[in-house]
This record gives C-alpha cells, structure tokens and sequence, in this order.
C-alpha cells in the first residue's frame, strides 16, 4: 500500500475546508453541548479550534451571519458557553459577569477579535449597555438586598456610567 500526498482527493474528498463547513461544524459542537452539559469542557477545545480556523478564513458577513445566536465562547468560571453579544474587551478593572465576560483585547489575536466583534462582542460596553447590567442584577436579586460583592459592582458600575455617557454625550455635542 502506497500512502499518497493527495490521499483525500484521491478519496473524492476536499482536502480544504470551507467557511461553510466550519460554520456547521460550530453549529454541531453547539447541539451537542445543547444535549449534554457536561461535553462543554471538552467541547470548547473543538469550537475554539474551529473558531479559530474561521478567524483566518476569508468570509462575509453575511455567511458568518447565522452564528450570532451559537454560544461560542466559553466562560472558564462558569463552565458555559455564551454568545458572543455577552463579551466585552472593555478594560474596566472590575468583573462585569454573569452578564458580560471580560476578554483581554491584548491576547486575542486581530482576525478572532474582529470575527468576535462581528458577532455581536464590543470593544467598550456603552452608556446603555452598564445600564442594563445594573437592571439585570435588580432583576437577579428581586427585593432582596445586593451581596456585598455585587453591590460593589454596581458602585462601580454607576461610576463608569457616569463617565461613559458624559463621553458620549461630548461626542455627540461635537456632531
């Protein structure tokens, strides 16, 4: 038996792969993990390889389009995976989770970070978007009162709200 270079075009088969199929590739990994919890630890080696792979890619928008709403980012903390609308490279120096998860905009390379924010990431959470985080821990908590922790947040929180919309609010006098 002679093994030859072209082993899989001899098969009948692509020996590449297309944005396409990594795209159902992900979409697979995410129903997997959608029917047993507890493969997501091992399952997000497989989406961020993949992920990865479509990083490097040339793709459109519109073909990357559909995974907005796949959880492809997984939170070592919480052992989840979340879409990508829940991450941020905000630099704040406080934890924003569980509901944005912070992401180094330093050790992401270029193409995953532009394909992350494609998909819905934000370099900066806006005026609005701490807004709602503070709405969802009241929401979270009902009438009871905040742990000291999370109420710690949303000090901090209201302070950078208070920064952020006074920023957007000279931006927007500027046009």
């Amino acid at each position: 038996f002679e093994f030859s270079t072209n082993f899989l075009q001899d098969l009948g088969l692509q020996g590449t792969f297309s944005v396409k199929d990594i795209i159902c590739q992900l979409k697979g990994y995410q129903k997997l993990c959608i029917a047993d919890p507890k493969e997501i630890p091992m399952m997000k080696y497989k989406i961020d390889t993949n992920f990865t792979k479509l990083s490097k890619m040339e793709y459109s928008e519109v073909e990357v389009d559909e995974l907005k709403t796949v959880p492809l980012f997984y939170h070592q903390d919480t052992k989840k995976l979340y879409t990508m609308n829940r991450v941020t490279f905000d630099n704040t120096t406080f934890e924003l989770s569980p509901f944005f998860f912070k992401q180094n905009r330093y050790i992401v390379r270029d193409r995953k970070r532009s394909l992350m924010l494609l998909l819905g990431a934000k370099l900066e959470c806006s005026g609005e978007d701490l807004t709602q985080i503070i709405r969802d821990f009241s929401d979270l908590y009902e009438s009871n009162p905040l742990p000291v922790n999370d109420l710690e947040k949303v000090v901090a929180i209201l302070g950078l709200i208070e920064k952020r919309t006074s920023k957007e609010n000279k931006w927007s006098l500027k046009s």
